[in-house]
């Protein structure tokens, strides 16, 4: 499994397994949890996507 990490300035939030990120259009990140409920919103030109190393769950 891949956790999803995402930088936003200084911060970085990490989100377990299952979570998923959207891009919207004009830019916006959306992260969204197993059941598809909004857990995150990043503004455009905001955010970065890091990359992520597989565990064993």
């Amino acid at each position: 499994m891949r956790r999803l990490s995402v930088q936003c300035g200084t911060r970085t939030d990490e989100y377990s397994a299952g979570f998923t990120g959207h891009v919207l259009d004009g830019g916006v990140l959306r992260v969204l949890a197993p059941d598809k409920q909004i857990a995150a919103s990043y503004p455009p030109a905001s955010w970065t996507i890091l990359a992520a190393q597989s565990y064993d769950e």
